[in-house]
C-alpha cells in the first residue's frame, strides 16, 4: 500500500488540558490548517462543564500553558456550526 500526502488539506489538532492526571479535562483547543500554503490558525477556550471536577485543576500545569482557571469561565460560548 502507498501513502501520499495531500500537503493542501493538512489540519493539526491541539488540546491543552487541566493537568497531566487522567482526571484532567480540556481547557483550549488550537486547530491550524495549510490552506494554499498559507497556515491558518484559529484556538478557543472550552468554559468547564459543572459536571467536572474543578480540583484537578493543577497550578503547574496553568504555568505551562499560562491559561488561569478564570479565563475559561469567563469565556464567551461559541455557537458550533456543521
Amino acid at each position: 500500500m502507498s501513502l501520499s500526502a495531500d500537503t493542501t488539506t493538512l489540519l493539526f489538532l491541539d488540546f491543552e488540558a487541566s493537568s497531566l492526571s487522567q482526571n484532567s479535562w480540556p481547557i483550549e483547543i488550537g486547530c491550524s490548517r495549510l490552506i494554499n500554503g498559507q497556515t491558518v490558525t484559529r484556538s478557543s477556550l472550552i468554559r468547564p462543564d459543572p459536571t467536572w471536577d474543578l480540583d484537578d485543576w493543577n497550578p503547574a500545569a496553568q504555568k505551562v500553558h499560562g491559561i488561569a482557571l478564570n479565563d475559561l469561565h469567563v469565556t464567551v460560548p461559541r455557537q458550533l456550526s456543521t
